[in-house]
């Protein structure tokens, strides 16, 4: 049961974890290879 206490920090997300899944997702993108 300790994936739902961890669904709900997911759901608080501060600016600084934003800022990181941002981030993440240009990783991911670039590693696409798909403009």
């Amino acid at each position: 049961q300790t994936k739902q206490s961890d669904i709900d920090l997911m759901f608080i997300v501060p600016d600084e974890a934003e800022e990181i899944l941002e981030m993440a997702k240009e990783v991911f993108d670039s590693r696409s290879g798909t403009d």
